[in-house]
C-alpha cells in the first residue's frame, strides 16, 4: 500500500503531512494552535475529510472559536461558489468497484450481503 503513497498526482501524502504538522502545533501557544486550523482547512481544501479536524475549534475561547469558525465558512462558502461546477462533477469520478475487493466503503456489507445472497439487487 506504499506505492499508493507515492503514485503520481496523489495528494494523500501532502494531505498526512499537513494534518501531522497542524496536530503538532496544537500543542503549543494558542497562536500557533490557530495557525493549525488554518492547516486543517488547507489539508481539508485538497481532500474532504480532514474537514472533520475543524471540529476541534470548540476545544478554543469561545470568543477565538467563531471567529475561526466564521472565517473558516467564509472560507469554504466561497470555495464552493468558486468550484461548484467542479463538485458536482466529483461524485462521478469514484470509482464501482465489486463488493468483494480492498476498496471498502458503506456499501460494501449491506451490497455485499445482498450480492452473496443471490437476491439480485443493484446499486441504486
Amino acid at each position: 500500500m506504499t506505492v499508493y503513497a507515492l503514485e503520481p498526482a496523489n495528494n494523500d501524502l501532502v494531505v498526512y503531512l499537513l494534518i501531522v504538522w497542524a496536530s503538532a502545533l496544537l500543542v503549543v501557544s494558542r497562536l500557533y494552535r490557530l495557525c493549525s486550523y488554518a492547516l486543517f482547512l488547507t489539508a481539508g481544501l485538497l481532500k474532504y475529510y480532514p474537514l472533520v479536524l475543524l471540529l476541534l475549534l470548540a476545544r478554543e475561547r469561545q470568543q477565538h472559536a467563531i471567529l475561526a469558525a466564521t472565517i473558516v465558512g467564509l472560507i469554504l462558502i466561497s470555495f464552493c461558489g468558486n468550484c461548484h461546477f467542479e463538485l458536482g462533477k466529483a461524485p462521478a469520478n469514484v470509482p464501482s468497484a465489486s463488493y468483494f475487493t480492498d476498496a471498502f466503503s458503506a456499501e460494501n456489507p449491506p451490497f455485499g450481503f445482498g450480492a452473496a445472497l443471490g437476491d439480485g439487487r443493484v446499486r441504486p
